[in-house]
């Protein structure tokens, strides 16, 4: 916590820290599981850019339709069939459907690779046996995070940001809002996938990992 960052100073903590017993560490990810996650990476990009392109600008106007990407075309119709929208304005979203469709393919061509390689992860396959784990999620797991770090399932859970930040002291107990840390991206596909199944059990991520498979 020492301010004035510089490289002596970078080496005294890394000393420092190296010093503590319970300094907790990352490990290094090799090459190959840094590539893997790379498609995984893209794919959010995509995603994100995606939503962004779908929320633009037609609720300035009034039109409004049903979300999800599948509501789009339907959107769009919707907004050519509008008299009192401006041509210049109905032109733009006819780009941006030509955008959000070609998005649209580049995010299934992403899909299908991340498909291949959870075909041939073992470990991806046993995870996506889990009820609420898909092979996005599973295939997003593997070369994010390393369960076998954890003890439990609730060191994983607190790995991922899934349990509340706790703020306790004198003997009170103070739990907070969930905190923030981990993976965004994983928690949410580990939220979905819970509100639709009602079963992802995080001890079982800690189990499969540790079969070393």
């Amino acid at each position: 916590m020492k301010r004035s960052k510089n490289d002596r100073n970078d080496a005294e903590a890394i000393s420092e820290a190296a010093l503590r017993p319970t300094m907790r560490t990352v490990p290094v990810k090799s090459v190959d599981e840094q590539a893997a996650a790379i498609i995984v990476k893209h794919r959010e990009v995509m995603v994100n850019q995606r939503t962004r392109a779908i929320n633009a600008h037609a609720a300035e106007f009034g039109i409004v339709a049903a979300r999800g990407c599948a509501n789009v075309t339907a959107l769009l119709a919707l907004l050519s069939a509008e008299e009192a929208i401006p041509a210049i304005a109905k032109a733009m979203f006819k780009q941006m459907g030509r955008y959000v469709t070609d998005l649209d393919a580049k995010i299934d061509a992403l899909e299908r690779q991340l498909l291949e390689q959870h075909k041939v992860n073992a470990v991806s396959r046993l995870l996506a046996a889990i009820p609420g784990v898909g092979p996005i999620t599973a295939i997003t797991m593997v070369p994010n995070v390393n369960p076998a770090n954890s003890e439990t399932g609730w060191h994983f859970a607190a790995l991922l940001g899934l349990t509340p930040r706790e703020h306790s002291t004198g003997g009170k107990h103070r739990m907070g809002k969930t905190s923030k840390v981990g993976n965004e991206r994983l928690r949410q596909l580990l939220v979905v996938g819970a509100l639709e199944s009602f079963s992802v059990d995080l001890n079982r991520f800690v189990i499969l990992a540790r079969l070393k498979i």
